[in-house]
């Protein structure tokens, strides 16, 4: 006969201990997902190589109509993947919930040259922290551009931020 001493305590029982190390296993597992959804780039992207000079001189230093302008954009650049860097100008939210950030690309000008990204609400966390002026690396999929009387300006969606500087 067993004593009352020799009986296992509940949490020492091989079954607790089981479900135990389940639950820690699907812990670490569900962290694992989480940080590939956020802190991966495009997985199979590749990026374009352009630079913002030349989107914008080849869409305005040109003889060209708008109805070429706009087959240049969609042949050339529309949906294809960018990596710049800027400094962030602002970020609001946007219809539907999106949230925009306007990137400032080259101070240099009368008018600072700057991009509209648009960010999904996953990367809110990563855009909270952002101050105007901070300098960022940022990807994204080029959307529309516009080019008339209010000036040259690109629109980006599924920004990303890459990295900031401390």
């Amino acid at each position: 006969m067993k004593k009352a001493q020799d009986k296992k305590k509940w949490y020492e029982k091989w079954w607790v201990i089981t479900i135990f190390i389940i639950i820690i296993l699907a812990l670490i597992d569900m962290s694992n997902d989480d940080y590939e959804k956020t802190y991966k780039e495009y997985p199979s992207t590749t990026f374009s190589g352009v630079n913002y000079s030349t989107v914008k001189n080849t869409l305005t230093n040109s003889n060209y109509t708008d109805l070429k302008k706009d087959t240049v954009f969609n042949n050339k650049f529309k949906g294809k993947y960018i990596k710049w860097e800027g400094k962030v100008g602002n970020i609001d939210e946007a219809i539907l919930d999106d949230l925009k950030m306007r990137i400032v690309i080259n101070e240099n000008t009368f008018f600072d040259d700057s991009v509209s990204v648009y960010f999904n609400e996953d990367q809110y966390n990563n855009l909270i922290n952002l101050n105007i002026g901070e300098e960022i690396v940022f990807s994204a999929k080029f959307k529309s551009y516009y080019d008339g009387l209010l000036g040259f300006s690109l629109s980006f969606e599924e920004g990303k931020i890459i990295t900031q500087e401390p």
